[in-house]
């Protein structure tokens, strides 16, 4: 059997993504690395001699650049870590509200307000005690906890400062939900969670490059199976799922499912091999794709996956 190659798009090599390379090449599989795909020319106009990867990780800080280039990666025929669609989905906490009502995933209930003044509405409707969410954000920010009517005015000033045509609307409007002072942060690798751990903090935001402190927890059945429900509808993949618990009730709620997680620094507390299970996974996945090239005449490049 040929080497596995896998080609690793990143924007710069992160202790995760050193980790990743480093068990990747530990089970014999080759890593291309890639800065941002800036370089992918060799690999759409076909070169020979540089070898070419049965399956494409993308780890690029920007959102919508791995978006753009899982696009097209897949148009070449290179399949992706994530799949297109789950990083589209991921990339949008609208696209991610629109998943959990159709497959009827438990999550805090929410809006989506393509205007100003329907977020206004909303809190003249169900009270101002809510949170707001730009459409695409990473690590917390732009997402706003409104607590009263005067808050939102001065979020609407502020957004309209930079925002005044509205171009990044819709947005997501979500119920506030108490927690018990943290919320779970489960690792998926393929199908199955691999890990779950508490983010605490007495900030109502528990990022944890934000201060929360990591807590190792169990893996429950409830985790298990939400879990269960939210790959069925995204897919396997390499994902960061936020759980929060309730004061006040047992039922455990979607916050959101995030594409490339970042698992260093929780990774050293709670000392599961994040960063094995992932190049277990992709090594296995990049197997089960045999890739075909030809050049034409005009230098272009048609791949075929079987």
């Amino acid at each position: 059997m040929s080497q596995i190659t896998v080609l690793l798009i990143l924007t710069k090599m992160r202790p995760e993504e050193k980790a990743i390379v480093e068990a990747l090449e530990r089970r014999g599989v080759k890593v291309i690395v890639s800065v941002d795909g800036r370089d992918l020319g060799w690999l759409l106009q076909g070169e020979s001699g540089v070898g070419h990867p049965q399956v494409a990780m993308l780890r690029c800080l920007s959102q919508s650049r791995n978006v753009e280039l899982a696009r097209l990666l897949k148009a070449c025929g290179i399949p992706t870590i994530n799949s297109v669609d789950a990083i589209d989905i991921c990339c949008s906490k609208v696209a991610q509200a629109m998943l959990f009502r159709q497959y009827d995933i438990p999550a805090p209930q929410s809006v989506i307000a393509f205007q100003a003044d329907e977020i206004t509405r909303y809190g003249q409707r169900h009270g101002f005690h809510f949170v707001l969410k730009p459409a695409s954000s990473s690590w917390g920010r732009g997402v706003t906890l409104i607590r009263d009517e005067e808050a939102l005015e001065a979020w609407r000033s502020a957004w309209e400062t930079h925002d005044a045509l509205y171009k990044h609307f819709p947005v997501l409007i979500q119920a506030f939900v108490e927690k018990p002072g943290y919320d779970l942060r489960v690792v998926i690798v393929g199908e199955r969670p691999i890990v779950a751990f508490r983010r605490a903090t007495d900030h109502w935001k528990t990022n944890t490059h934000l201060g929360a402190q990591v807590v190792p927890c169990e893996v429950t059945d409830a985790i298990h199976d939400l879990t269960t429900q939210v790959v069925e509808a995204i897919g396997p993949g390499i994902y960061g799922l936020d759980i929060f618990e309730q004061v006040g009730s047992d039922e455990l709620l979607v916050c959101e499912i995030n594409q490339n997680p970042e698992f260093w620094r929780s990774s050293q507390i709670h000392q599961v091999d994040v960063a094995g299970a992932i190049a277990d996974w992709v090594a296995a996945d990049a197997a089960t794709y045999n890739l075909s090239f030809q050049v034409n005449s005009a230098t272009s490049l048609a791949m075929v996956a079987s």
